[in-house]
């Protein structure tokens, strides 16, 4: 084989002539010019019928989801592209075309030489290849057939499953066992041709991964505090706990950190799309400060096998524990005796305290469940208090005159898309951070006084003493609590409706932009604040409840080490890179985007079976195969992150608009329009405990 690779290779040797682009006849990407084989095009005067295409309609319309391929790809920061060297494409282009050919030529002289082609036949079941070309291909000898592909995957599930249940015997797994993060999902076997004996069947499942911190980690923490008799002991102090309203109420430090946090989304605004610093000193902080980073390092994730369970909540869960009792290979009692964490949405947690309720008294401490512990995920906590807040400072859309945020969508450009269903929550925080941006944006220019110009699309310098000076000025001006109390005894309707959804708006852009900066500190500073507001949002019945239980468990009834745990499990960096940290939960769900992606396109029609005994405990497999192939291709990993900025011409479209309509009142208009107002939920949530604290 050394010989025919290196001939292969002297044959695919071009010799340079001085011109390091690619080939004349092709172009970047490798595909051949046909311009010449094209019909000639017709002249540009040819007169076109009005009936054949709608100019304002989109020509490839697209059905919005809930999870798209970009936003999965930009959890892992990851993107692929080819070499800017042409020279070092050329190679290896060359070498993998060698090792192929040579790797067909061995497999077709003996079978047992399959690695190439075991690798390829489970990279082409990852990329949806068909029962058809996937003959073809093991037939030309360049992969295996798609028997020995799925035998093969079956035997890496085998591992996986070797390897959870080794994680859950191990020393580590003895001072705290892997949390389990898991979530329902709902899957549909369907048959064409149906009879009595085959139809079409709906499959009720949970599906998730068990994360493993490291062992480093609990080097200073307290074992005995992490242990089941810990959790006992702290539970059976807080039945005598009262909850006090200073459990939430703001503090002088969470003061000041809001004060921050408002003034560093002031400035990162100012630096975006106003002017930038022409000095380094003094800085510019356009980042709140840290609080409670968790260190920064790869998880520890192995994904579980698909669970089928009931439909009914509590027999579902029941279930579920006892599919990840025989998942783990540990008896009941064993399970029973250690202290397992369980995240996932709320249904889920509901679902698991129900039953635990269901079982109290019980008669052995291996049906008791005692031993869980049920914790709301950071993402869908952010993301329904997220829709809360954007319906209640919605507006109203039946008046052109006002001001709400579905106007400053329609002001940026964004199609205005009332958030009332959980279709797409990465689409609606994009939407209220460029509204939150817009608002604070327009403020600053009122400061300066500088409404009425355009901004250019080459930002101007200024000093870092005037950036700060112009920012201090916006946030006494609007941001501050005075502010707002002038404009509520001068009755501005309309500036107090601004001033509202700044503030509101400013927790979620907090409470994302921590997520990502892996700082539970800063996001329990928040978390605090929206128990608060969770008391004058009507529509959060449960969240309102379950959000302060959860504060209190981890602030003020856990033991600090096992808190400590708690919250460095809830949020994880999966590409190891800073700023790139997701809430658990919501990694999960990424997840549940490529278990579909992979089910639906794998060309082999639906089998629920196949789905759950391979498919679903190798998707880390898969994923990784599918970059292999974008590697194959000649693509080199770029690692990237995605920016949510507004284009200048939009941006030029709000400031007329906000101009137009008075938006912060900077003019006196005496007819002008007064929209309704928007009731300040953190103060109703204020009354609302004040009136219970009384009772």
């Amino acid at each position: 084989m050394p010989f025919l690779y290196n001939l292969l290779m002297g044959k695919l040797e071009r010799p340079s002539n001085g011109n390091d682009s690619e080939d004349s006849d092709s172009s970047e990407d490798g595909s051949i010019d046909l311009s010449a084989f094209e019909d000639p095009a017709p002249p540009d005067n040819l007169p076109v019928s009005t009936l054949q295409a709608d100019p304002l309609e989109d020509p490839n319309p697209r059905i919005p989801i809930s999870l798209t391929e970009d936003d999965a790809n930009e959890v892992d920061s990851n993107v692929l592209r080819p070499s800017r060297n042409p020279l070092i494409r050329r190679q290896k282009q060359n070498e993998d075309i060698a090792r192929t050919i040579c790797s067909m030529v061995a497999f077709g002289r003996n079978r047992r030489h399959n690695g190439q082609q075991l690798m390829k036949g489970l990279l082409f079941i990852a990329c949806g290849v068909t029962e058809r070309v996937s003959r073809y291909l093991n037939y030309v000898g360049l992969s295996c057939s798609r028997r020995t592909a799925h035998c093969g995957l079956a035997a890496l599930g085998k591992e996986a499953e070797k390897k959870i249940k080794r994680l859950f015997s191990n020393t580590d797994a003895n001072i705290f066992s892997p949390a389990a993060c898991i979530d329902n999902l709902d899957f549909q076997q369907s048959i064409h041709t149906k009879s009595v004996a085959d139809s079409s069947t709906m499959f009720h499942g949970t599906w998730g991964y068990i994360h493993h911190l490291p062992h480093t980690f609990f080097n200073h923490l307290n074992h005995d505090e992490l242990t089941l008799a810990a959790l006992k002991l702290a539970l059976k102090k807080s039945t005598n706990l009262e909850v006090q309203p200073r459990h939430f109420a703001p503090t002088v430090i969470s003061d000041r950190y809001f004060k921050l946090t408002l003034k560093s989304q002031l400035t990162s605004v100012f630096l975006r799309y106003v002017a930038s610093s022409s000095q380094k000193n003094p800085p510019l902080a356009d980042h709140p400060p840290p609080v409670r980073p968790i260190k920064l390092e790869k998880p520890n994730l192995n994904m579980l096998k698909l669970m089928m369970a009931s439909d009914n909540s509590s027999e579902g869960i029941g279930d579920v524990l006892s599919g990840l009792n025989k998942q783990a290979g540990l008896d009941p009692e064993r399970f029973s005796s250690r202290l397992q964490i369980i995240e996932g949405d709320l249904g889920t947690c509901m679902n698991v305290l129900s039953l635990c309720e269901l079982r109290i008294p019980a008669a052995y401490s291996k049906t008791s469940l005692a031993n869980l512990i049920s914790i709301p995920g950071a993402a869908h906590t952010m993301w329904n208090f997220a829709q809360s807040i954007f319906l209640h400072h919605w507006g109203d859309q039946t008046n052109q005159q006002d001001t709400g945020a579905w106007r400053v969508l329609k002001a940026l450009g964004i199609p205005q898309e009332k958030p009332v269903t959980k279709r797409d929550f990465t689409l609606m925080i994009s939407n209220m951070e460029k509204i939150h941006e817009a608002d604070l944006l327009y403020c600053m220019l009122v400061v300066m006084g500088i409404e009425n110009e355009t901004l250019p699309e080459e930002l101007p310098s200024m000093t870092s003493a005037s950036i700060q000076d112009v920012v201090e000025k916006t946030f006494d001006q609007f941001l501050s609590g005075e502010a707002l109390e002038i404009a509520i005894n001068k009755k501005q309707t309309k500036l107090i409706n601004l001033l509202l959804r700044i503030r509101d708006f400013g927790t979620v852009i907090e409470v994302n932009r921590s997520t990502k900066a892996g700082d539970t500190g800063r996001l329990i500073f928040m978390w605090k604040r929206w128990a608060v507001m969770g008391q004058g949002l009507k529509k959060l019945v449960h969240y309102s409840r379950h959000l302060p239980q959860l504060i209190l468990l981890l602030e003020v009834i856990l033991p600090k080490s096992l808190a400590n745990v708690i919250k460095n499990l809830m949020l994880l960096c999966p590409s190891g890179r800073e700023g790139h940290f997701v809430a658990t939960d919501f990694y999960l769900e990424v997840q549940n985007f490529w278990l579909k992606y992979f089910y639906n396109h794998s060309g082999i029609g639906t089998n629920i079976k196949r789905l759950r005994d391979v498919f679903s405990i190798n998707i880390p497999v898969l994923k990784s195969l599918m970059q292999v192939l974008n590697r194959e291709s000649g693509m080199n990993v770029v690692q990237q992150s995605h920016k949510n900025k507004i284009k200048n011409v939009s941006i030029n479209s709000f400031v007329r608009f906000a101009k137009q309509y008075n938006i912060c009142l900077d003019e006196d208009k005496p007819k002008d329009f007064v929209p309704t107002s928007i009731s300040d939920v953190y103060q109703q949530g204020i009354d609302a405990i004040q009136e219970d604290w009384i009772d």
